[in-house]
């Protein structure tokens, strides 16, 4: 375990502050009143960091983004948190800067972080094979696919499992339907069905032969930490990054908003989708709210946090899941699913800077120029606080 000091004083500072609600064009904020836009900002205004608020608030407007939160950390302590626009569907509630959001594949950070963490504790090893362990039934008349013994949990870290969406056009993740047509089930599949269906589907490319980007890998790895651990997966986050103490900050996502705590943010869909939770095709919904079974992806991209937690979890870990250096370079993880869009950036030089928005844009990487806009006003910071 890494940094429990460093986590526990980056938690604790600015606490209990942060959460006094404004609303930009109406309340002079110390001669800066973001006047055109038009939205409620919650949290603490920091002169010395104008710039990175304006150039925040700025990208929203021009980027038509419903609602979205900002930390930045400096040498480990969060110096700035707001939140930006509104969280419910009708527009009427502001964003609270400690707001929960769904972080997609930054989960996949939280996944190495916990994999490394237990082959240094010697409860895996980087060359042990994930489908021997788990040792899960085929599907019913089916064959099991070769190569499938040979994929390691290094590979699959390394998103060199074998699986190549852009080759197979099969995105395991993303085909409820299919897996539940196939598993003759009545409900959503679970991560460890999703595993049981790729039981039988071939791979693209020998293991270790390159790399991919894989979602599936991910689900697996955490299915795979469930079973070294006893524990739900993001139970493991929890105790093994977190010591256990922020149950209420870094939870399984819900894909129904009946489901999910009052403190995260409702989900801005693009469009409606078929409903995957009730398997009905021709029943459309909300993507992010039934279209899209986030419960299902475990360590591909489930999980639910606030800009904090991120914080914390950056002081200690890379984004690849690696203790952090002294010296690291300069590393971003995105993530981007319907509802959502998120950022942990670590630019190498004190400062880390996490982003979360409750809308993902028309396109995967729609807002992914938050990352330049930020990285900009920051160089614009003379002095911090």
């Amino acid at each position: 375990m890494v940094g429990r000091r460093s986590r526990r004083r980056l938690l604790q500072s600015l606490g209990g502050t942060a959460l006094t609600a404004t609303l930009a064009g109406c309340t002079n904020l110390g001669g800066n009143d973001h006047a055109d836009f038009h939205r409620p900002t919650t949290g603490d205004r920091v002169p010395e960091l104008d710039a990175i608020d304006d150039a925040m608030q700025s990208f929203m407007v021009e980027n038509e983004v419903p609602g979205g939160t900002l930390g930045v950390a400096k040498d480990g302590t969060v110096v700035f948190e707001r939140g930006y626009g509104h969280s419910d569907p009708l527009q009427t509630a502001p964003v609270r800067p400690d707001a929960t959001f769904r972080i997609a594949s930054i989960t996949k950070s939280f996944t190495a972080a916990v994999v490394r963490s237990l082959v240094d504790d010697g409860e895996l090893a980087m060359d042990d094979r994930p489908f021997q362990i788990l040792d899960l039934a085929v599907p019913e008349s089916e064959s099991r696919t070769e190569g499938l013994d040979d994929i390691t949990v290094s590979h699959l870290l390394e998103h060199e499992g074998g699986w190549d969406y852009y080759q197979s056009g099969f995105m395991p993740t993303f085909e409820q339907f299919a897996i539940a047509n196939a598993l003759d089930l009545d409900r959503p599949a679970t991560s460890r069905d999703i595993v049981r269906y790729m039981l039988a589907r071939p791979l693209q490319f020998e293991p270790g032969e390159k790399s991919v980007y894989s979602n599936f890998g991910y689900l697996v790895l955490s299915v795979l930490v469930e079973r070294a651990t006893g524990q739900s997966f993001p139970e493991a986050v929890r105790s093994i990054c977190f010591d256990g103490d922020v149950s209420n900050r870094l939870y399984e996502g819900s894909t129904l908003p009946a489901d999910r705590p009052e403190r995260e943010v409702a989900y801005h869909s693009n469009g409606h989708c078929p409903n995957a939770m009730t398997l009905e095709e021709y029943d459309t919904v909300p993507c992010a709210d039934g279209g899209y079974p986030i419960e299902s992806v475990g360590g591909a991209g489930e999980l639910v946090t606030n800009t904090r937690t991120l914080l914390s979890f950056s002081d200690d870990y890379t984004t690849r899941g690696e203790p952090r250096g002294d010296a690291d370079p300069g590393l971003t993880a995105f993530g981007s699913i319907p509802g959502a869009h998120s950022m942990l950036h670590q630019r190498g030089d004190g400062v880390d800077v996490a982003v979360l928005f409750n809308a993902r844009g028309r396109t995967t990487g729609a807002y992914d120029d938050i990352k330049s806009t930020l990285n900009d006003a920051i160089g614009n910071v003379d002095d911090w606080p």
